[in-house]
């Protein structure tokens, strides 16, 4: 897939559903619905692109691994990164969950069905390592999880 593509659709389509999704957690927010309790039991790392960012994410993971050891801990990427993420040997690999970016549907396909791995299995962190994407923004708020660490605007 055109990665020129993946941009036109996270700027025109990405744009609206931040909009929605900023107004649906305000409401939510206001009404009580997304309280945070107690430390943090399932993390997730989110970095789609970039298999440079991976090897700079590292220190990041294993600090985060010294700080939660009773955590567990996911990781998102792009079906080519995961060869960087073998290499690190620091998550088991039933914990990476891929997305397949060589078409649009498998792209939609593995980001709903990762969206649903993760929502149930109750992650409750999410650390969106993604700069320049509307994309990991939604995917970070569709997961559930009640903490979402990242960019907070984007002016692209």
């Amino acid at each position: 897939m055109n990665i020129e593509r993946i941009r036109q659709i996270d700027r025109s389509f990405g744009v609206l559903v931040c909009w929605f999704l900023s107004v649906f957690c305000i409401l939510s927010s206001a009404l009580g619905f997304r309280k945070i309790k107690g430390e943090p039991k399932k993390i997730l790392f989110l970095k789609p692109a970039e298999m440079g960012g991976m090897v700079v994410l590292y220190p990041t993971l294993k600090k985060a691994k010294e700080m939660f050891p009773k955590a567990e801990f996911y990781f998102v990427t792009f079906k080519e990164n995961l060869g960087i993420l073998k290499i690190l040997d620091i998550l088991p690999e039933e914990n990476i969950l891929l997305l397949r970016t060589d078409s649009f549907w498998h792209l939609f396909y593995d980001t709903l069905k990762d969206i649903l791995i993760l929502r149930r299995k109750g992650i409750d962190t999410v650390l969106d390592f993604e700069f320049f994407s509307r994309f990991s923004a939604i995917f970070s708020y569709l997961t559930g999880a009640r903490r979402i660490v990242g960019f907070h605007r984007l002016y692209s």
